[in-house]
């Protein structure tokens, strides 16, 4: 299989337009390693976005009075360096290559150049470094892998439903998996599962989701979701980035 054909099926390149596609690959180079080689160290500069397209690439804490601990093994197929070039900041973990390996090379900051004139390869990379930049902040960390972890809000927002006129509520914490509200009507019920809307004051849509009422105590209620929208995790983690922020700006 050639580069253009594998490069394909990476899932930040699949559905690419063709003529787009070519002209990524075209930025890619092969890099052969030996078994043990270092990719790159924490503290290095994230210059490069990597493919692994044949052996395998271990990612692994290597910090100066730490114990040095597996995070992750890259397997052919997968991509791997790009939250440090998109972020801009240094490595956080070492990689090495685990038995002889080739890798798929591509200069960050051409990928980055090349996206500024094409909407889609931006939206794509966009949604990496928005993903990333929330997994990294304090108790965000586990909001895009656990639906249990709530984090607590307070916020007040509106929540919409079509048709209705919007409620102002008290967004009480919120996870992937639902919403914990307070200072709805005490008849308020949905039992089946619509679609929903939190909005800030100045209607600005905050998330939409389609949610039900799955429990209810004194004063408020719990709404679960389903994530059949697209891009839930990332509207998710929007919601709380710009709520939590608000408030912070409001306490200072």
């Amino acid at each position: 299989m050639d580069n253009v054909d594998f490069l394909a099926e990476i899932d930040l390149f699949r559905g690419l337009p063709p003529d787009l596609r070519d002209l990524v690959s075209e930025l890619f180079q092969e890099r052969t390693l030996e078994d043990d080689e270092i990719v790159f160290r924490v503290d290095d500069s994230s210059n490069h976005i990597f493919v692994v397209k044949f052996g395998a690439v271990v990612l692994f804490s290597d910090t100066v009075g730490e114990v040095v601990a597996l995070k992750a093994r890259i397997e052919p197929g997968k991509l791997f360096g790009e939250v440090g070039v998109l972020q801009g900041t240094g490595r956080t973990l070492s990689a090495r290559a685990s038995g002889a390996t080739t890798l798929l090379q591509l200069d960050g900051r051409s990928l980055i150049d090349l996206a500024k004139g094409y909407e889609e390869l931006a939206f794509r990379l966009s949604k990496i470094a928005l993903r990333y930049s929330f997994e990294n902040r304090s108790s965000k960390i586990e909001l895009a892998r656990r639906a249990e972890a709530r984090i607590r809000l307070g916020a007040a927002v509106e929540l919409c439903i079509e048709g209705d006129e919007p409620i102002p509520v008290a967004l009480e914490n919120l996870s992937l998996g639902g919403a914990c509200v307070s200072g709805l009507p005490a008849d308020w019920d949905i039992g089946e599962w619509t679609l929903m809307s939190f909005a800030v004051a100045s209607r600005t849509t905050l998330l939409s989701v389609y949610g039900r009422v799955v429990w209810r105590r004194i004063g408020r209620l719990g709404i679960a979701f389903t994530e059949t929208l697209p891009d839930h995790e990332i509207r998710v983690a929007g919601a709380v980035q710009l709520l939590t922020d608000a408030l912070l700006s409001s306490s200072v």
